[in-house]
């Protein structure tokens, strides 16, 4: 069935790509900013699926425009390169959307925007690409001719930067990278965690969701499926009372696997979050001990602890004590304190997150990655020394970057010969644990992609 989508969607999609593109706007600030008006629930699907898909697909999306145009991108107006990527996008990945619909607004929004000379060129470069029989086909097999070296070209059928690309291909290997970019590069699923005091089959009726999104999912971990849905969009679950109420989480799969099993929380005991905002972890920890036992959630962020606090207010959580602090010295937590555990949720590049936030792939080069991995080390190095002898000290990001992972353990644990990688721990989740690091990559769930690391202190 063909579908029409009102020009009032893309004029919004126009409007938060040309702050990220041209205003330098953080891409889900952008979003926010626009989305949050009085939008059409079917405008604001449309626009924000448009913006990320043109985001996930730049490089390519200008690599096309580079073939159908005499004139250079940098020779063109920044408002007409990003009406082109709009329109060149929906050409490419949307099959519900006529051609000739895609140009004609494209147009529309040349002339609101920018002038008709510019709507004149922009209709000339759209109805030569959706003139093709496949347009996307013809694209890649025109790249695929190309005397490129395989970085590059692999950079651009991507679109992830050749540095990126590089790197990747170094650690994984070339079908293993190109594996992780098109998973990366799809629209990932949402998980719904659920209080386990609630009935599945209630909570799965009162959220209207569809059958197969209500039954227990058995492609999820066995500890995990019972407590999650696994859906391809929140709709309007964000508005519903079991969510205000806080008996369903959104939290993705990997961070639970990495609290679930790698922390694996025990009532009674005390544990330190580390780097602890937005708190989903520091919550289902909570939950899987059943409320006693203590936890102290560390953030830097003044705004993040004072949406945190509002939240354990709201769900009547009493276990968790909120700290804003550097995680890199912890001056107000008091050299005293000594934990059964402590959790730190490094800071990094979010790599493995590219499916839900597409823009984590740009802006970035290898030194940022050295950099997190310093600042990563340097926060495992200020939490050994609250730990009790026998304790675990666990080591988790959302990234898939041996200089931010791999590297920071094993550096950690050079410098630290007391303390040394646990091997033997009952994830009953994919893959093994190698050398006591897991790599959870995003084609395993649909999900984000992560990594994790339980130390033990001798």
């Amino acid at each position: 069935m063909t579908v029409l989508v009102k020009q009032n969607a893309r004029d919004i999609a126009y409007k938060i790509l040309d702050q990220y593109f041209n205003k330098q706007k953080p891409l889900n600030s952008a979003l926010d900013n626009i989305l949050a008006g009085k939008i059409s629930r079917l405008d604001k699907n449309f626009a924000y699926n448009v913006v990320k898909g043109t985001v996930r697909h730049r490089i390519f999306i200008d690599y096309c425009i580079s073939q159908l145009s005499h004139v250079s991108l940098s020779q063109l107006d920044t408002e007409v390169v990003t009406i082109l990527r709009l329109g060149v996008f929906q050409i490419l990945y949307l099959d519900k959307v006529p051609y000739y619909s895609i140009v004609d607004e494209s147009v529309k929004l040349a002339k609101k925007y920018v002038h008709s000379g510019a709507a004149k060129f922009i209709n000339a470069i759209l109805r030569k690409l959706s003139s093709f029989e496949q347009p996307k086909l013809h694209m890649m097999q025109l790249l695929d001719r190309e005397n490129y070296h395989e970085f590059k070209r692999t950079s651009i059928h991507y679109s992830y930067p050749e540095w990126l690309v590089e790197y990747w291909i170094g650690h994984y290997g070339q079908m293993e990278a190109e594996k992780l970019m098109y998973s990366l590069n799809g629209n990932p699923f949402t998980f719904l965690r659920i209080n386990p005091e609630i009935d599945r089959l209630q909570a799965a009726k009162e959220l209207n969701l569809k059958q197969e999104e209500s039954q227990i999912d058995s492609g999820l971990p066995p500890g995990l499926a019972k407590l999650n849905f696994r859906l391809s969009s929140l709709g309007s679950i964000l508005d519903s009372q079991l969510f205000y109420n806080g008996l369903i989480t959104v939290q993705d799969i990997s961070s639970q696997i990495a609290v679930r099993y790698f922390l694996n929380p025990q009532s009674g005991e005390k544990i330190l979050d580390l780097c602890a905002a937005p708190g989903g972890k520091s919550l289902f920890a909570s939950q899987l001990m059943e409320g006693r036992g203590h936890i102290v959630s560390v953030d830097i962020s003044r705004k993040k602890i004072k949406r945190m606090e509002e939240n354990i207010e709201r769900l009547g959580i009493e276990n968790i004590e909120l700290l804003e602090d550097d995680a890199t010295s912890l001056k107000s937590l008091g050299k005293d304190r000594v934990f059964d555990k402590i959790f730190v949720d490094a800071p990094c590049s979010a790599l493995g997150t590219i499916s839900k936030n597409p823009d984590a792939k740009y802006g970035r080069d290898y030194k940022d990655l050295e950099r997190l991995g310093e600042k990563s080390y340097q926060i495992l190095k200020c939490a050994k020394d609250y730990l009790r002898q026998k304790g675990h000290l666990i080591f988790y990001t959302c990234t898939l970057s041996p200089v931010e992972n791999q590297q920071v353990v094993k550096r950690f644990l050079k410098s630290f010969p007391n303390f040394s990688a646990e091997e033997k721990i009952s994830t009953q989740v994919k893959p093994k644990i190698s050398d006591g690091f897991m790599e959870i990559m995003p084609y395993y769930y649909g999900s984000e992609g992560g990594f994790a690391c339980r130390m033990i202190k001798g």
